[in-house]
């Protein structure tokens, strides 16, 4: 007896569609020996497995055959239908709209479509062609179209609101005498500033004023839809009164006193080099090298700030002063000898003493050392002394001075 056996079945279905984009999930019934596909879409995932993937761009046929465990095969087809999404604009976005004002949207898609909104809740309508907006702050929105094949296009838009101008401003403002400042307003888009009074551009938020005065300027502050204004007082302090006095003039090495006179609260001396005292005090000493200008510069209580400047020129003068006589007695009194005041010099080159045999019995490159009347270790008797320098001035000028000194004991 021969039994006669079914033809395998692959169940697939003659005709399908997809979006193109989406994914196919080909399922031909199970428990064949084997599959084996045939088509002409790259896109197949695999051609000899019953349930393979597909993402193509064009309609495709696809065929199927199939063979059982007792080595019956069938085959079969499908054409898989791509099908499009509609193009889709939206007409009658605004570039802005005025707080409380009302939008008409038109969605237009290239064929039959049905439609929705989001956010629905500023809408009149979630799934109408069109709608009418009425949003209370800036809002996105999205419109979906969605053909009968269920494919969909989606449109994202945003509609900027416009809502009442709250003026504010940097307030009130307090400027030195002779100084600008900038004002600084917030909260439009467009800027008016009234009187045009020494003010750089009147139409920025930010304008640069120099009031001479006291100065109350007012900005109008707008948008598309509203306008609104603020006042800003501009008030103009004085500056200190400062003087450092005439320009003087100096020996090279000596100190002077600066003084500025006038009403301020604080003051800065510069430049602080060779400066002998705190230069924030209104008075200063100083002993500059060379011919300086010093600046003084004051602020008062508003913290206005004014300088001043005084020249302090040097002149080179050499001076060496030595005493003619010293007691060295241990009395605390003309113990040394040495240079007792000096102008212009720059550097000790030798400072020597002898005795009237000519021995030397002291010597230094020391400028503010000096001679206690001993050598070797003993007190030197009382007699006349002969000592002899070499020093350099400030002007790279070698000076030498050479005289008698009496130890008295």
């Amino acid at each position: 007896m021969v039994n006669v056996g079914e033809l395998p079945d692959p169940g697939i279905p003659k005709l399908d569609s997809i979006c193109v984009g989406d994914v196919y999930q080909f399922n031909a019934n199970p428990g064949f020996f084997s599959y084996q596909w045939n088509t002409n879409d790259n896109t197949l995932s695999s051609f000899t497995i019953r349930n393979p993937t597909a993402s193509p761009t064009i309609t495709n046929t696809y065929i199927l055959a199939v063979t059982d465990r007792f080595g019956c095969k069938a085959a079969d087809s499908m054409t898989l239908n791509v099908n499009f999404p509609p193009a889709l604009s939206v007409l009658g976005i605004p570039n802005y709209l005025c707080l409380g004002d009302t939008a008409e949207l038109t969605a237009f898609a290239s064929v039959f479509c049905t439609y929705k909104w989001i956010d629905s809740s500023t809408l009149s309508s979630g799934s109408s062609r069109t709608v009418l907006a009425n949003p209370w702050d800036t809002t996105n929105y999205t419109v979906t179209a969605t053909t009968i094949q269920k494919c969909s296009t989606t449109v994202p838009f945003r509609i900027n609101v416009q809502g009442k101008v709250i003026p504010q401003a940097d307030r009130p403002v307090r400027i030195c005498q002779g100084e600008f400042r900038y004002l600084r307003a917030r909260g439009g888009l467009f800027y008016l500033w009234k009187p045009s009074y020494n003010i750089k551009d009147t139409t920025t938020d930010t304008p640069q004023v120099y009031p001479e005065q006291f100065t109350t300027y007012t900005v109008f502050i707008s948008n598309n839809c509203f306008s609104d204004s603020i006042k800003v007082d501009v008030f103009v302090d004085s500056l200190p009164i400062i003087s450092a006095g005439p320009d003087t003039s100096i020996y090279r090495g000596q100190e002077i006193s600066l003084t500025a006179r006038g009403e301020a609260e604080l003051y800065d001396w510069s430049p602080k080099s060779e400066m002998l005292s705190n230069p924030f005090f209104s008075s200063i000493r100083v002993s500059p090298k060379d011919t300086t200008a010093y600046i003084v510069t004051a602020k008062n209580g508003y913290g206005c700030i004014k300088a001043d400047t005084i020249n302090v020129n040097v002149f080179g003068w050499n001076v060496l002063l030595l005493p003619n006589a010293f007691t060295p007695n241990k009395d605390g009194v003309n113990e040394l000898f040495r240079i007792v005041k000096r102008l212009n010099i720059k550097e000790l080159r030798k400072f020597e003493v002898y005795n009237r045999w000519g021995q030397k019995v002291y010597n230094t490159t020391n400028i503010n050392a000096g001679w206690d009347g001993n050598f070797n270790g003993q007190q030197s008797p009382g007699d006349i002394y002969v000592w002899y320098i070499e020093a350099m001035s400030f002007d790279n000028e070698l000076i030498k001075k050479s005289g008698n000194v009496t130890l008295i004991r």
